[in-house]
């Protein structure tokens, strides 16, 4: 993932044109093409699976016939070696044009097209030293891009969305009045809140805003774009999908940065994780880092100097399905240049190798990872990438609630009341028995995300000694409140007669327990 000295060849710069079916990209690049203003001179890769092309006549009179390159099937799946092939034929002709466009197939994914470029970054440099991937534009129908982001959950018309560097919200001609405009574009944002956004009808937009943008490289996101550092933005109709913040004053180290990356590439599937870019500082750099991702695929280059006085500050944007926010905020925090280690050698502590086991730490700083830990059951050794809980963590720490503490657990759709009655089980800091079923559940972290302190500590009726009558089905029997809240009942009563044949009553009702009478 490390950049790599360029040659002295001549670099062009390639826009991919993306967008679901019918949103107007042809109609853009045929503006394009017919556009003068612009000065530029075009070879063209159209995919032309499952929709109809690019008008061959317009395309002939504005472009050479020799730096047309037809894909049929989808680029982004099956065919992605003839989309190498064809930019590698273009490239002899590179003295006859300028810059290079690829329109997908409305039905394409845009991240494999893009990962073409990274793939050649990390194993082969021909292609970098070629081209330079410029911007990724998205074409969206402003009419039906709502219903087509609910129709595709995850997949062609939000992924689209999300790999965007621009984002041409098109038809608003069709669009009734502006407040349902603000409301499409919040649903855009909120799938990507980096892209700028420009609205236009029937495809109209100046080429300027388009070509030779450097928008991939992030060089000007920050100044251009205020939402590149908004919180967390969860879509109205999605929760899945999100896009993760995150920044800070001073230096990243570099190399910790791609540990971890590299880490968290291995926890998330390359559909989980869309995108991730940032721009850092790196120590002793003049330069500004820029790191790039899609999907598996990332490269880190250094792009535009940091001016006099400016304040260097390292900053980071995550956008994908599922996403932890702590671990991505956390872990980017963590490759802070100079952060302090909290573990010393020596010391145990519990790791995550799918589950939290017993290790002792044996190195900082070793192959770039924060901690070489040993594994005491296991006798093995393992990586810690960066010193967070969701890699490293204190060996059994102290919960904050006490065995016996009446405590709501997250359960998905809700909170549910319940009773700790064990810590440290499974490597899990709290086992919990639920009110109303009685069935036990862990909570993975002591973290109001999963296990918070119920506001009503549950004062009962019945002190400990109180005569009572317990429901045994058939009929009340006698006997005498000996716990409260025990295993996550609310009494335990000691039966009369019965020698030491204990039950529980679930909850403090009369169903299950009233006072003996007299």
């Amino acid at each position: 993932s490390i950049s790599r000295n360029m040659t002295t060849k001549k670099r062009v710069p390639v826009t991919i044109l993306t967008g679901f079916l019918g949103s107007g990209k042809t109609t853009l690049l045929n503006h394009i093409l017919k556009d003068d203003s612009h000065g530029m001179r075009f070879a063209v890769i159209e995919n032309e699976f499952g929709e109809i092309g690019v008008d061959q006549r317009i395309l002939n009179e504005r472009v050479n016939d020799e730096v047309i390159e037809v894909i049929n099937g989808c680029i982004c799946c099956k065919v992605r070696g003839d989309l190498v092939d064809a930019l590698n034929r273009l490239y002899k002709k590179v003295d006859s044009f300028d810059g290079v466009i690829i329109e997908t197939t409305g039905l394409a994914d845009p991240a494999p097209v893009v990962q073409t470029f990274f793939a050649e970054v990390n194993s082969d440099s021909t292609l970098e030293e070629k081209y330079k991937l410029d911007a990724i534009i998205t074409v969206v129908d402003a009419k039906y891009i709502i219903q087509r982001l609910d129709e595709t959950k995850g997949t062609e018309a939000e992924q689209q969305v999300c790999m965007a560097d621009k984002i041409i919200l098109n038809k608003m001609d069709l669009v009734q009045n502006d407040g349902e405009a603000d409301d499409i574009e919040d649903r855009l944002r909120s799938l990507n809140p980096t892209a700028p956004i420009f609205r236009c009808s029937e495809s109209k937009i100046s080429p300027k805003e388009l070509l030779n943008v450097g928008s991939f490289d992030l060089e000007k996101v920050l100044e251009i774009d205020p939402f590149f550092l908004g919180e967390v933005k969860q879509p109205k109709h999605d929760n899945a999908v999100s896009s993760i913040s995150a920044k800070y004053d001073g230096n990243v180290n570099r190399t910790l940065l791609e540990v971890w990356i590299r880490r968290l590439l291995k926890d998330y599937s390359g559909d989980q994780l869309y995108r991730y870019k940032g721009i850092c500082s790196i120590q002793g750099q003049d330069e500004r880092m820029v790191f790039q991702g899609v999907g598996h695929f990332f490269n880190s280059t250094y792009g535009a100097p940091w001016k006099d006085g400016e304040k260097r500050e390292s900053t980071f944007v995550f956008i994908g399905r599922n996403l932890d926010t702590d671990t991505l905020r956390d872990g980017f925090e963590a490759c802070r240049e100079g952060a302090p280690l909290r573990f010393d050698v020596g010391t145990e502590v519990q790791v995550n190798i799918g589950q939290y086991v017993r290790a002792r730490v044996l190195a900082h700083w070793d192959e770039g990872h924060a901690y070489r830990v040993h594994l005491l059951d296991e006798g093995t050794d393992v990586f810690a990438p960066v010193d967070i809980d969701q890699y490293i963590r204190e060996a059994n720490p102290v919960p904050r609630f006490p065995v016996g503490t009446r405590v709501e657990c997250n359960m998905g759709p809700q909170f549910v009341r319940g009773t700790v009655i064990a810590h440290w089980d499974s490597g899990n800091p709290y086992r919990v028995k639920l009110e109303g079923n009685g069935m036990d559940v862990c909570a993975p972290k002591d973290d109001d995300k999963f296990i918070r302190k119920a506001e009503n500590q549950g004062d009962l009726r019945f002190d400990v000694g109180t005569r009572v009558e317990a429901n045994m089905g058939q009929e009340y029997l006698p006997g005498t409140v000996i716990a409260q809240w025990d295993m996550g009942n609310a009494y335990r009563v000691r039966l009369d007669g019965i020698g030491s044949n204990d039950i529980w009553a679930p909850i403090d009702d009369d169903k299950w327990v009233r006072l003996l009478s007299t």
